[in-house]
Order: C-alpha cells, then structure tokens, then sequence
C-alpha cells in the first residue's frame, strides 16, 4: 500500500494541471492517484507498491506539477464547487470523458483525505473541469446500452464492449478503448459509492456518442501502431506513459 503522501501528490497535480498541460499533466496526476487506489484496493503482488513509488519519487514527486499547495483551512463543503463544475460539463462527450474521470478520482481522494480540500486545490480541480472541450461527430443510432446505474449490467456491456474494441483496433493506438474502462468505472462505480449516481444519467447522450465513436474504429484518424514507436519511446523518459496506461486505465472494484 502507498503513503497517503502519494495520493496528495496526485491532488497537487490534478489541481496544478490547468495552469500546465491541462490534458497531459492530469493524465500525470489521475495516473498517480489510480497507483494509489490500485495498491490499495487490490492484493498486488509483494514489491508492486515499492516500485510504483519509485517511479513516482523519480519522475514527479519532486516537480512543481505535485509541490506542495500553500498552508489553507480546509472545507469539506468546498467539494460540491466540483460537482456543480462536473454538472455544468456533463451531458455532452469532452475529450474521451476527460471531465467526468480526472474529476471524479479528485472526489474519491478528497474524501478519504477531507484535510486537501481547501481553495486552491477545489478552484484548480473546477479550472480542470471547465478546460475539456466538446468532441462531436455522427453516430449511428445506439439503443443497446443498459442502465448505468444497474453496476451488473452494466459492467458487462463495457467489459464485452472493451473486448470487441481492442480486436478491432489490432495494430492502431488505443487509447478510446482504454478510456472506455475509466470513463464508465467513474460512472458505475466510483460517483456512485460517491452518492451521485445521477450523473449516469445525466451523462447518459455523452456515453451514447463514446459507443458510437469506438465502434467507428478503425477509421481515418487511427494511427498505426508502427508509426507510435519513435514518439512512444520519447514520451516513457519524458511524460511518464508506462504508468499512466498501465495504471490509469486499469478496471479494479472487488465488487465486479
């Protein structure tokens, strides 16, 4: 398991992201924070918390994207300034769900640790929030998507779903498919242990589109996995990618 420290660095960055790479640098921060949860939530095999920390204490803990927030009073009130933010960008797909996964993990840490939640960090999780931007194409009309709020169902629409995916989009990127777990585990999971099941429901028009958009895969936009060598290798020794990808997207509940 991981020091609590590892889950506030994981805020700090979360909250920093905006001023930053909104969309690279909350990647980082939703990475650190899954590593921790991942440790915690899971019986990983002895070691795995020694080297995530590693990697953690090498590449970020000591960058300004995770230093320290000024000294604040916290105010566990100061949350539902994320939810409202969250409400207010629901409902319409924003960079592959983006404004629902980064803040909703930012949820689930603020309640386990009431004491990160002062100004600072709640202004830069709502800035976040507001930054994802609306991703809109055609679809074809959807009717098969069961009631996000019913986790059983649910879950496996997305892990068949998940699965049909990847073998489509053998030798191209996939990322879409990857976000599909941590863009649903949000919703059927995490917001609802969170008491805001509702957002399921109001989000219900953005997931249609996410479903209509990874069964348009592969298509025009897809990159060939040959051509993401050389810019791959680059971004492990600069932004951290192995973590992210094997961490940030993994789907881990005891209940499922």
């Amino acid at each position: 398991m991981l020091d609590e420290k590892y889950l506030v660095h994981g805020l700090n960055a979360l909250s920093r992201a905006h001023k930053m790479n909104y969309f690279e640098d909350g990647h980082r921060g939703g990475a650190i924070i899954s590593a921790y949860y991942l440790c915690r939530e899971n019986d990983v095999e002895e070691g795995v918390s020694d080297i995530i920390t590693s990697m953690i204490d090498k590449h970020w803990a000591q960058t300004e994207l995770c230093e320290p927030f000024p000294k604040e009073n916290s105010d566990p009130g100061l949350q539902q300034q994320v939810v409202e933010s969250m409400n207010k960008n629901i409902g319409k797909l924003r960079q592959v769900g983006h404004n629902v996964i980064l803040p909703t993990l930012a949820l689930k840490a603020f309640q386990d640790l009431p004491e990160t939640i002062t100004p600072s960090r709640v202004e830069g999780i709502c800035k976040l929030a507001d930054s994802f931007q609306v991703t809109e194409f055609p679809i074809e009309d959807i009717n098969d998507i069961p009631d996000l709020s019913n986790p059983i169902e649910a879950t496996e629409f997305v892990l068949n779903e998940f699965l049909k995916s990847i073998e489509r989009v053998k030798g191209y990127g996939q990322g879409w498919a990857g976000h599909l777990l941590t863009y649903s585990r949000a919703h059927i999971i995490d917001l609802q242990k969170l008491g805001y099941a509702d957002f399921a429901k109001m989000d219900k028009e953005a997931f249609r589109m996410f479903i209509g958009r990874i069964r348009m895969e592969p298509n025009e936009r897809s990159i060939p996995e040959s051509l993401l060598g050389a810019k791959h290798e680059r971004l492990l020794s600069r932004s951290w990618t192995h973590i992210q990808v094997s961490l940030c997207f993994l789907w881990t509940d005891e209940s499922c």
